[in-house]
């Protein structure tokens, strides 16, 4: 054999075995940080879904707490009125005049939607404070807490009512309430009624946000004396013409999206037609007590 060709045929070997030597170690390291074989993938998945039913267990209980909490107070909610303006609950009062309860409380008072939309849900709920007003609590869940955290919010204005939280007040004439998210998503609004020889009505919009808060962006107000006929607008505190005032009550009809909670229907502010046909996200102590439950277990 001549020494070229000898040459030649080494430098084939050679090469033949440095690409058997890359195709192995190709092979190899694919293995290592490749996708993960049929097995790995599946207690890849049972792990990943075991984390987010930890997560959703994790808030449902966390509101169960809260619900437990305050049970009594929300038990004691019973002047909330149905579409037709009638009681739900009917409650008696002994010779003592303290309140006795029914053996069910059908109060839709306690809802759970996400209203920041961060895709997890927050938890609504009225409780009485005395026996003539009762308030709105919304929480939410903290991950970095791992626990349910009330949320703060500004409602108070310079007309009407001059309580910071959304209230239903069984005096007078009475009141009456809506809570519904509006279509652009993480805006919440509320719409309140109270009625004597002045209608005092507010309807506040409000931007909610995954951190947690929740900032109002206009209270707009209206006073309506039966008496004198007077007919003024105020918003965020200021008098303001009738124009400017009623559009913000309009904007509040055209962006309503999901009705959460109310408190009776009224005729006096045009929002509160969508309960004709809309039913509220709301539900009883007992029913929530339900749901929640459903969730903790599955």
């Amino acid at each position: 054999m001549r020494r070229g060709d000898y040459l030649r045929r080494r430098r084939m070997i050679f090469f033949a075995l440095m690409m058997a030597a890359i195709l192995v170690l190709g092979t190899g390291c694919g293995a290592e940080s490749g996708a993960p074989d049929g097995e790995e993938a599946e207690v890849q998945e049972e792990a990943e879904q075991s984390e987010k039913s930890a997560g959703e267990e994790s808030v449902y209980s966390a509101y169960r707490d809260v619900l437990l909490e305050n049970e009594d107070d929300i038990r004691d909610y019973y002047w909330q009125e149905d579409s037709d303006g009638e009681l739900v609950d009917n409650y008696t009062f002994d010779e003592d005049g303290n309140m006795v309860r029914p053996e069910e409380n059908n109060n839709e008072c306690i809802a759970f939607t996400d209203i920041n939309n961060d895709g997890t849900d927050e938890l609504l709920f009225m409780s009485a404070e005395n026996e003539a007003i009762a308030n709105l609590h919304i929480y939410t869940y903290n991950p970095d807490m791992q626990d349910a955290v009330e949320m703060d919010y500004e409602r108070k204005t310079e007309t009407g009512d001059e309580r910071v939280c959304l209230s239903d007040v069984a005096v007078a004439g009475g009141s009456r309430y809506m809570v519904f998210k509006g279509k652009e998503p993480g805006t919440l609004y509320m719409a309140y009624i109270i009625t004597d020889e002045t209608a005092f009505s507010d309807m506040t919009e409000f931007t909610c946000t995954p951190d947690g808060k929740m900032t109002r962006n206009w209270i707009a107000s209206n006073a309506y004396s039966y008496f004198d006929k007077s007919d003024v607008y105020h918003l965020d505190g200021e008098e303001v013409s009738g124009d400017e005032g009623s559009k913000y009550f309009t904007q509040a009809n055209k962006n309503y999206g999901e009705l959460i909670m109310f408190s009776g229907y009224t005729d006096i502010m045009s929002v509160f037609e969508h309960v004709k046909s809309d039913s509220p996200a709301a539900m009883c102590f007992d029913d929530a007590m339900d749901w929640l439950d459903d969730r903790i277990d599955q």
